[in-house]
C-alpha cells in the first residue's frame, strides 16, 4: 500500500468528494494523510473505522456523518474542518456534548448542521444513563463562540444540553425548533446571531438572549401580534441590533386559534417603546408589516426591493426618529419616495432610476432644511429611463433643481453616470465626494459650475494634470488614499492657489510619486516645481497624514502658508523641507515622538 499511498500523498485531492457506505479498514488507511476536502461517512461503522485517520486529513473542510453513537470518543476532527453535517444521527447527550467540545477546540469558525438528529439524555453506551449535568459542566468551561449551530428538527434534550453555553451563532429552521428552544435562548450569554424560520402566531414564543446583535427571519409567516411583540423585545435589549426580514409574511389576520387581534392593540405598544437602536432590513415585505411600523421610533430602515419602497412610501414620513434610510431597486416616477423629517443619511445602492426620479429626490432632500448625506453606490441615473417609456427632458427637472437650495446636501458618488453629473450642473450642492477615478473624470467639466460647493472629497488614482477643475467657492479639499503623479498634485496646488481665498487641503494616505505619470512618461519634478515657485500658495492650509518623500520634495521652497503634519514619519520626511518654506506662517506637528 505504501507505493500507492505515497502517490496519493503527492497529488491534489481537494476537488474530490468521497461518499462511503460500508467501507473497510484498508480503505481508510489508504486515505490517511491525503488532501481529500469533502468526506461523507454514511454508517456508524464507517465513522468508527475512520476515527483515527480523520485528524491526519489536513485539507478536509467538510465532513458529513450518519449513524448511531453512544461513547464520547468515537470522532476526532481534522484541523481544517469548517463544516460538519450530522444527518439523521441518533446519539447520546454525552456523545454530542463531547463533539461540541472538540469543535470548540479547533479555535476557528466552524459550522455544525443537524438534520433530523435525535440527541437523547438516556441513550448512552452499554445502556448506562449519564446525567446531562456531567456533560453540561464541561461545555460551560469551553469557548463555543466560534461555533455556528444549524438545527432542523432537533430534540428537547439537544436544547437542554445547550442551556447556558457560550454558543455564538444559532439557526432554528422549523417552528418546532423555535418552540423547543424558547426558554433556553435567554441563557445563551454569548449568542450574537440568531436565525429563525417557521410559522408563528402567539406573541410569547421567542425569548431573546441579552447579547443578541443580529436576528434573521427568513420565510417566516407570522401574525402582526407576534412580530410586534418581537420588535418590543428587540427594543428592550438596550443596544444596537440588526433585524433582517427575508420573504417574511406579517399578516394582521393570522393569529393564534383563529382569533383576530386588532393591529391597533399591538401598534399602541410599539409606539410607546424606544426602537431607535433597531436597524431593520426588509426584502419582500408586505403591507401589514409596514402598517405595523407606522409612526414608530425606528431609526435605521433598509428597503431592498422596488416593491418594498412602494409599500413603505406613505408610512416613511410618519417615522419621526428615522435618521438612516437605505434603498435598492428600480424607479421611474418622481413621487414614489417620501422622506421622514429627521432623515440624516440616505443610501442608494445599485439603484436604477430616471433623472426625473433622482432630481425629484434631491428636491425633497433639500426641503428637509438640515444637513443630510446622500450616498450613491453603483447607481445608474439615466435621462432616457422614465415611467411608461416617456422621455422627459432633463431641462425640466434641472430647472427645478436650480431654483432650490441644495447647500445642505452632502453627496457621495461611487460609479456614477454622465447623466447624473449633467443633472448636477450649476446646482447649489454643498458637499461632494468622488469614490473612483471615473467619477472625477465624468464630473470634471461640471465642477466649476457648482457655485455653492465648499467641500470636495476625492479618492483613487490620477496621472494627467488637467482632470480636476475646482469650483470657485471651494474651501476644503480632501484627498484620501489617492495615488497620483507629482505633475497632477502640483497642478492641483496651482489651481488651489488661483482661488484667491483661504482653502484647506487634507491628504490622508496619499501616494504622490515623481515617476507615476500619464502614459508612463517621466516628468521631472523640477518642471512642476518651477511652476509652483511662481504662484502664491500662502492661502493654502495643508494637512498631511502618511505622506511620502516625493510629496514633501514637491513642496520644497514653495510659498505654502500653513502646514500640519500628523505622524512621526511625516515629521521625519518633512524635516529638511520645512526650513525652505519662505511664506510659512504656521506649522503644526500632531504626532507623538
Amino acid at each position: 500500500m505504501s507505493d500507492v499511498h505515497s502517490e496519493l500523498l503527492s497529488c491534489d485531492m481537494s476537488r474530490i468528494k468521497l461518499i462511503v457506505e460500508n467501507g473497510n479498514r484498508d480503505l481508510y488507511e489508504l486515505l490517511r494523510g491525503t488532501s481529500i476536502e469533502i468526506l461523507e461517512l454514511t454508517t456508524t461503522d464507517d465513522v468508527s473505522l475512520a476515527a483515527d485517520i480523520l485528524p491526519t486529513l489536513s485539507k478536509l473542510e467538510t465532513l458529513n456523518i450518519c449513524g448511531t453513537f453512544k461513547d464520547r470518543g468515537c470522532v476526532q476532527f481534522p484541523p481544517m474542518l469548517k463544516r460538519l453535517n450530522l444527518c439523521e444521527v441518533k446519539c447520546s447527550t454525552e456523545w454530542f456534548g463531547s463533539l461540541l467540545i472538540k469543535l470548540a477546540s479547533l479555535h476557528h469558525q466552524v459550522q455544525c448542521t443537524l438534520f433530523d438528529t435525535a440527541v437523547n439524555n438516556r441513550y448512552a453506551e452499554d445502556g448506562l444513563d449519564v446525567s446531562m449535568s456531567d456533560v453540561q459542566s464541561e461545555l460551560f468551561t469551553c469557548d463555543m463562540s466560534r461555533i455556528k449551530l444549524i438545527v432542523i428538527n432537533g430534540s428537547r434534550d439537544l436544547y437542554e444540553l445547550l442551556r447556558g453555553t457560550s454558543i455564538g451563532i444559532l439557526a432554528l429552521k422549523t417552528t418546532d425548533d423555535v418552540s423547543l428552544a424558547a426558554d433556553i435562548l435567554p441563557t445563551l450569554s454569548k449568542l450574537e446571531t440568531l436565525h429563525i424560520r417557521g410559522t408563528f402566531k402567539d406573541r410569547g414564543c421567542v425569548q431573546l438572549p441579552p447579547t443578541l446583535k443580529l436576528l434573521y427571519l427568513r420565510e417566516v409567516k407570522c401574525s402582526t401580534e407576534w412580530f410586534g411583540s418581537l420588535l418590543i423585545k428587540l427594543a428592550s435589549l438596550h443596544h444596537q441590533v440588526k433585524c433582517y426580514l427575508f420573504d417574511a409574511a406579517v399578516n394582521n389576520r393570522y393569529t393564534e386559534d383563529g382569533l383576530v387581534v386588532s393591529m391597533s392593540d399591538v401598534h399602541s405598544e410599539l409606539l410607546s417603546c424606544d426602537m431607535s437602536r433597531i436597524k431593520l432590513i426588509v426584502e419582500n415585505g408586505n403591507r401589514d408589516l409596514y402598517e405595523l411600523l407606522r409612526g414608530t421610533s425606528i431609526e435605521i430602515l433598509e428597503l431592498t426591493t422596488t416593491d418594498d419602497v412602494s409599500l413603505a412610501a406613505d408610512i416613511l414620513p410618519t417615522l419621526s426618529k428615522l435618521e438612516t434610510l437605505n434603498i435598492c431597486g428600480t424607479f421611474k416616477d418622481r413621487g414614489c419616495v417620501q422622506f421622514p423629517p429627521m432623515l440624516k443619511r440616505l443610501n442608494l445602492c445599485e439603484v436604477k432610476c430616471s433623472t426625473e426620479w433622482f432630481g425629484s429626490l434631491l428636491i425633497k432632500l433639500a426641503s428637509l432644511h438640515h444637513q443630510v448625506r446622500c450616498y450613491l453606490l453603483d447607481a445608474d441615473v439615466n435621462n432616457r429611463y422614465t415611467e411608461d417609456g416617456l422621455v422627459v427632458s432633463m431641462s425640466d427637472v434641472h430647472s427645478e433643481l436650480l431654483s432650490c437650495d441644495m447647500s445642505r446636501i452632502d453627496l457621495l458618488v461611487r460609479n456614477g453616470s454622465r447623466d447624473l453629473y449633467e443633472l448636477l450642473r450649476g446646482t447649489s450642492i454643498g458637499i461632494l465626494s468622488f469614490e473612483t477615478t471615473d467619477d472625477v473624470s465624468l464630473a470634471a467639466d461640471i465642477l466649476p459650475t457648482l457655485s455653492k460647493l465648499e467641500t470636495l472629497h476625492i479618492r483613487w488614482t490620477f496621472k494627467d494634470r488637467g482632470c480636476v477643475q475646482l469650483p470657485p467657492t471651494l474651501k476644503r479639499l480632501t484627498l484620501s488614499k489617492v495615488k497620483c503623479s507629482t505633475e497632477w498634485f502640483g497642478s492641483l496646488l496651482i489651481k488651489l492657489a488661483s482661488l484667491q481665498h483661504r482653502v484647506q487641503c487634507f491628504l490622508f494616505d496619499a501616494v504622490v510619486n515623481n515617476r507615476y505619470a500619464e502614459d508612463g512618461l517621466d516628468v521631472s519634478m523640477s518642471d512642476v516645481q518651477s511652476e509652483l515657485f511662481t504662484c502664491d500658495m500662502s492661502r493654502i492650509y495643508l494637512f498631511v497624514e502618511n505622506g511620502n518623500t516625493d510629496l514633501y520634495g514637491l513642496l520644497r521652497g514653495t510659498s505654502i502658508g500653513n502646514i500640519t503634519i500628523n505622524t512621526t514619519d511625516d515629521i521625519a520626511l518633512a524635516a529638511d523641507v520645512l526650513p525652505t518654506q519662505t511664506k510659512l506662517e504656521s506649522k503644526g506637528c500632531c504626532a507623538i515622538v
